[in-house]
């Protein structure tokens, strides 16, 4: 997924809210599934160690424990940008990446390109199109693949619907943060 955005923000206002571990940690638990995170360095590597959950309030320990590598790619006075990456995920997902960057526009207004994206496994792949056709058929996302007869957008639904969803809700927990 991905999403490229105005911000009706000054880069110089922006830019600092965006580059700790801590303030990561603030912008992930707005989203819905982000059960808890924690900032941590060892050995050199920084990490957020965060907790995936169902949308509803469940205890922490029936939530999935996850740990993104967290880096700062680059930092300079009209350019940002932030790395998560995470190897494995909940049910056989795998190859995490949230990437963020922030170009300065003009005084008042930044340009913001997030994008989401992971791999799955069959068995995620199969629990995944379990749910999409059963409780989640509704689930789609925000591209448009087509016109029904009436002339009415049809959208990306499937594994790819759902990753725009996602990318949506991080840009929104962004956005609120902000």
């Amino acid at each position: 997924g991905e999403i490229y955005a105005q911000l009706e923000q000054p880069f110089a206002v922006v830019a600092p809210q965006l580059q700790t571990m801590a303030q990561w940690c603030d912008v992930l638990i707005l989203h819905l599934n982000i059960k808890s995170c924690r900032p941590v360095s060892v050995d050199s590597v920084d990490t957020l160690k965060i907790n995936i959950g169902r949308k509803f309030e469940q205890p922490l320990a029936d939530a999935y424990p996850f740990n993104f590598v967290y880096q700062v790619k680059a930092n300079r006075p009209d350019f940002l940008q932030v790395q998560l990456t995470a190897a494995d995920g909940p049910m056989g997902t795998s190859n995490y990446g949230i990437e963020l960057q922030i170009v300065a526009l003009d005084e008042q207004r930044s340009f913001l390109h997030l994008s989401y994206a992971y791999s799955y496994s069959l068995a995620s792949q199969v629990a995944m199109q379990g749910y999409l056709n059963t409780i989640g058929r509704d689930k789609v996302g925000f591209s448009i693949t087509g016109y029904d007869s009436d002339g009415q957008p049809i959208y990306q639904d499937g594994i790819r619907g759902v990753v725009e969803r996602n990318t949506m809700r991080y840009y929104l927990a962004l956005e609120a943060y902000l």
